[in-house]
């Protein structure tokens, strides 16, 4: 616009041939535009810095003004908050203290303006702990925690506390905040949650039934002493595994194999019912047949997803079975059948109660040192010793000590002694 102006005002202001303006204005026609040109440019570049300036100047002000608001608004934060805030220096001078601070000592913030550290109440070990905490934020620019204790008026308070650093021009800290928040209704729900969790744990260890609990994909995570006794298996090889009764021989109240899939824990954990009184047997490590009654829960809620309960029933199955046994030998020997199929019925009653492969009644005369096989019986596939045959009863084997005390005995898994027949 500028060119085309000062060319309108050559146009129409210098009609007179060239001789006549400079006559008249004493300069060149050609000078006298361009000083014309030179002082409108000057004009617009003034007005242009000038609306420049004022918009800047709107700017700044509104930048202000905004800091200003954001100010506001988090002091009112900060003024409004429960949390106690204190700013200290590198001397450890609170500089500054929110409202929160009267609510918990009863002391207005200006009270503990430019007081030290160990100069507001605090115990001893309080101040250390927090200086210590303090000072290493000035030094090394890292936010850190603290939990402590307070004595206020209105008892035991448990305080957790927030250390941050804030920084300087210099990119150093130039004071440090406090943040400090009441956590006593935490901390005793905390305490009593621990204290429950450690009765429940007590009463779970002194328990005499096994107590296993299962992870969603059968890892044992966690039972109790008496799992470890029942089964026969350590804690230590319970753990990370499948679920435990898997690892053993196990076996159906019909003696037939347990399926794996069948597993009572098993079948809760694929379909989150629970399982009530499932008998099993399960052979030991050192091959000991125990019977156990297995129950199952569903748990929800927490890392385990099932919880398997089991009782030793070997010994009132034992029972069970020997009062059967004793009806079937008391109605044959009613029938008045000859001895020797009563004895071999004993016998075969006998190795079924034991759980064992072969049995003999033996019959003792004297000292208990010499006995007489008066019936046998053991598994097709197995050789019997014939009946009638005398023995040398070892002196600690079951029988001498059967024979010589008149009581019953039993060794799981002891190697049969050798004797000698005569």
């Amino acid at each position: 616009m500028i060119p085309l102006l000062a060319g309108t005002l050559v146009a129409t202001g210098y009609s007179m041939r060239d001789e006549q303006a400079q006559a008249v204005l004493g300069a060149p026609p050609v000078v006298l535009a361009a000083g014309l040109c030179i002082t409108l440019i000057a004009l617009v570049l003034t007005v242009a810095l000038a609306r420049r300036d004022r918009y800047a100047r709107r700017a700044v002000d509104a930048a202000t003004a905004e800091l200003r608001a954001s100010r506001s608004s988090h002091r009112a934060l900060v003024e409004n908050s429960p949390d106690v805030v204190t700013r200290l220096d590198g001397n450890l001078r609170i500089l500054y203290a929110n409202a929160a601070i009267a609510r918990m000592t009863g002391h207005p913030p200006e009270a503990f303006i430019g007081r030290n550290l160990d100069e507001v109440g605090l115990a001893d070990e309080i101040v250390e702990a927090m200086a210590a905490v303090v000072l290493d934020a000035f030094e090394t620019g890292a936010e850190a925690d603290l939990s402590y204790e307070v004595i206020t008026p209105g008892g035991l308070m448990a305080m957790h506390a927030r250390v941050a650093p804030e920084p300087g021009p210099d990119g150093g800290a130039e004071s440090v905040l406090v943040i400090s928040r009441e956590v006593t209704a935490r901390r005793t729900a905390e305490d009593a949650l621990r204290a429950s969790e450690e009765r429940y744990r007590s009463l779970v260890s002194a328990m005499s039934d096994g107590v296993i609990l299962h992870a969603a994909s059968g890892v044992v995570v966690a039972c109790n002493p008496a799992a470890e006794r029942i089964l026969g298996i350590s804690a230590r090889e319970m753990m990370d595994r499948a679920i435990a009764g898997e690892r053993l021989s196990a076996l159906r109240d019909d003696g037939s194999p347990f399926p794996p899939e069948e597993h009572p824990a098993r079948v809760t954990l694929r379909t989150g019912l629970p399982q009530r009184d499932v008998t099993m047997g399960v052979r030991g490590p050192g091959g000991a047949l125990t019977w156990i009654s297995v129950s199952t829960e569903p748990v929800e809620g927490c890392d385990a997803a099932a919880v398997c309960c089991f009782a030793d029933i070997t010994a009132r199955r034992r029972a069970a079975r020997e009062q059967v046994a004793l009806q079937r030998i008391a109605t044959l020997v009613a029938t008045e059948v000859e001895p020797e199929r009563v004895l071999d019925r004993i016998a075969e009653e006998a190795a079924d109660l034991l759980g064992t492969d072969a049995a003999e009644v033996l019959s003792v005369a004297g000292a208990g040192m010499y006995a007489t096989r008066v019936a046998v019986w053991t598994r097709r596939d197995l050789p019997a010793p014939e009946r009638g045959t005398s023995i040398l009863l070892p002196e600690d084997s079951v029988s001498a000590i059967v024979a010589r005390t008149g009581m019953p005995a039993r060794a799981d898994g002891a190697s049969p002694r050798p004797s000698r027949s005569r």
